[in-house]
């Protein structure tokens, strides 16, 4: 079950990286937009679970493993939050462009440039989402794998 969540968390955040990739073609804003809001929408509800739910998890079992992982646990929970809030300002900005494109379009450069400034935001966004799963993913192992030493 795990494996599934994980193979449709990582094929969402690729599928959103892969609109906001996509050059903008001259008089295309319109379905620029639409395409990477119906990429946002898709990817949004996995990715926040994915944070919610499996993240809030995993940091659990390693403090429990390992509580003097506590301050790499903190920073993780920090990073989840900032995460979920950047996510949030990605689809509020992808909304309201996606309102406004439409009568834009004959002079579409400035609603670009601000698309060109949501695009690199998303990219960045999708980067720290692989970031923290790695992040994650290290000090799990360190927690389960860690040597502490010889018992008493």
């Amino acid at each position: 079950m795990a494996t599934q969540h994980t193979d449709q968390y990582r094929e969402v955040l690729d599928e959103f990286e892969r609109v906001l990739l996509t050059p903008l073609v001259s008089g295309e804003l319109p379905g620029w937009v639409e395409n990477a809001l119906r990429a946002y929408q898709a990817a949004a509800p996995p990715l926040r679970e994915r944070v919610e739910v499996e993240h809030s998890r995993e940091l659990g079992q390693i403090f429990q493993e390992d509580p003097e992982l506590a301050t790499e646990v903190e920073k993780m929970r920090h990073t989840d939050h900032e995460l979920l809030a950047a996510l949030e300002r990605i689809g509020q900005a992808l909304g309201r462009l996606c309102q406004v494109a439409p009568r834009v379009e004959p002079n579409e450069a400035p609603a670009a440039e601000v698309l060109g400034r949501i695009s690199e935001q998303g990219i960045a966004l999708v980067i720290a989402f692989r970031r923290q799963e790695e992040a994650l993913r290290l000090w799990h192992n360190e927690a389960l794998l860690r040597d502490r030493g010889a018992a008493d």
